[in-house]
């Protein structure tokens, strides 16, 4: 990753420490290069689910991303499920949700014990 420029204030520069001004372009070139499909939006929903994962707070997410409603918020917020079906599997229940991932990460595990 680039280092911020020492006198610049701009997390993405190039040459003497000016903005890009077109961001999503030169990510657009950087992914096709590296021949995944994502776009630069990708990285606000990426942002959103991380934080909403770790922090669980749904209302400060809402004030960062700048929405009116927290049903906006939620389309950006991509939730993970796979804790909950391990959980309902422990309890006997299928709770009828797709899995968003195939398998939950060690650390969002629950201790539970039976």
């Amino acid at each position: 990753m680039t280092p911020r420029h020492p006198t610049g204030t701009y997390v993405f520069w190039h040459d003497a420490g000016q903005r890009y001004s077109s961001f999503a372009s030169q990510y657009r070139n950087l992914a096709n290069r590296a021949g995944v499909p994502w776009r630069c939006h990708d990285l606000r929903h990426k942002f959103a689910s991380e934080f909403l994962q770790r922090t669980g707070d749904l209302p400060a997410l809402q004030a960062i991303l700048g929405h009116r409603t927290v049903s906006m918020t939620m389309r950006y917020a991509h939730i993970l499920t796979a804790h909950l079906h391990e959980a309902m599997a422990k309890f006997g229940t299928n709770i009828g949700t797709s899995k968003a991932v195939p398998e939950c990460p060690k650390e969002h595990r629950s201790n539970v014990s039976t």
